[in-house]
């Protein structure tokens, strides 16, 4: 695949490099996230993309309790700009938020009932900043189904935090109620720790001055070496010792047996997106014939389920696509600054989907051009395959 340019890049050479600023034409002007820059207008074969940003939030609009028109359990803080009805349902989560507000007003000492609510949205879960008669305010949080494996990740991050707190002096928040089991009354996992007043390092980072900056980073790297001096016998996440998963795959931590080691729980491994079948990930037999013969990993037999020259060099070609397309998704979401879910916000939907079809469009005359010089490398059937977003 290195030997020839991909089928991206080959279509994408075709496009008048007028056509890219114009893109940036259909947007309005906005902000852009921490440490984020305008990009060149030209697609790059290079750009990468491993991250998926925190999705944003909802406006930091108070609510009063009971709020009329207001639903807890829905999605609101944007559009996708692919899948959009199913992004947003697999971030629906039904449960009781009233019950919610019962245990936390029981962790509050002479509050009586939550007053109002702020409700805010990442990527991976709900978030609610509750506010009591007596003046305190606490975080709930609520995993969606895209967080990853149900009830692992939410007693994982529990004992992590509680592990933490016990082998270093890092300013974690408290939990102070958690609840893995989805059938609690309030019906969803949940967790509850103190709120912590100030501000948003990512907020206040643009008015720093170099001098900060510095300071900044160098008070944050002194407590790296807290971390990486604790030692753990296996690769995974830490649990609780009672978490719900099987002994075999529990190893126990020998300086603290309140906490083990046991499956990692990323979403990337369990295929929680969204329209994706909730099991957990394997490498692939065409990834494992492949490492086989490497002679660092000293395997002298040979690979019980080899894989066909024929159905590696499908393989290739399918990946080459998967490639060109994650590339394409990569180009996009730099310049309409979405995340790779194609996520943006309700303010400026619109304007996002308007300028994914004009892109969307010059991509297809583009392709038909290609196929009707003859160049079968991009026919208007893939070039329609490869287009990463179904907003248009």
């Amino acid at each position: 695949m290195l030997g020839r340019p991909a089928p991206f890049a080959r279509c994408i050479r075709c496009i008048s490099p007028a056509f890219y600023p114009a893109l940036y034409h259909q947007l309005p002007p906005r902000p852009l996230r921490m440490g984020g820059k305008v990009s060149s207008p030209v697609p790059s074969a290079h750009y990468p993309s491993t991250s998926r940003p925190f999705s944003g939030n909802s406006g930091n609009k108070i609510y009063p309790v009971p709020s009329q028109g207001q639903d807890p359990c829905s999605y609101t803080a944007g559009r996708f700009l692919h899948q959009d009805e199913l992004q947003r349902n697999a971030r629906h989560v039904q449960f009781s938020f009233s019950t919610l507000c019962e245990v936390a007003i029981g962790l509050c000492q002479g509050a009586s009932r939550v007053t109002s609510y702020e409700k805010k949205e990442g990527g991976y879960n709900r978030v609610f900043v509750l506010a009591c008669d007596n003046g305190e305010r606490l975080v709930a949080r609520i995993p969606t189904r895209v967080a990853g494996a149900p009830r692992l990740t939410t007693n994982s991050e529990v004992a992590t935090i509680a592990y933490l707190q016990s082998k270093t002096s890092l300013p974690l928040p408290k939990v102070l109620a958690w609840n893995d089991d989805p059938s609690n009354p309030v019906g969803a996992e949940y967790i509850i720790q103190a709120h912590v007043d100030g501000v948003l390092l990512h907020e206040q980072w643009p008015q720093m001055d170099g001098l900060q900056h510095m300071q900044c980073t160098k008070h944050l790297s002194l407590k790296i070496p807290e971390m990486t001096s604790l030692n753990f016998p296996a690769y995974g996440n830490i649990y609780f010792s009672d978490a719900p998963i099987e002994a075999a795959l529990k190893v126990p931590l020998q300086d603290d047996d309140r906490f083990c080691i046991g499956p990692y729980c990323s979403p990337l491994f369990w295929h929680r997106g969204a329209g994706e079948p909730e099991l957990y990930g394997e490498p692939k037999l065409a990834d494992l014939s492949a490492l086989w013969d490497k002679p660092e990993l000293g395997l002298s037999a040979q690979y019980a389920f080899a894989t066909s020259e024929g159905e590696l060099a499908e393989h290739r070609k399918q990946y080459e696509d998967f490639d060109a397309t994650q590339k394409l998704k990569t180009w996009l979401k730099m310049s309409l600054q979405s995340s790779s879910d194609g996520w943006m916000s309700n303010e400026l939907w619109e304007d996002a989907r308007e300028a994914n079809r004009m892109v969307y469009e010059q991509w297809m005359e583009t392709s038909r051009e290609s196929e009707a010089r003859g160049d079968d490398s991009m026919t208007v059937e893939k070039a329609e395959k490869l287009w990463p977003f179904d907003a248009r």
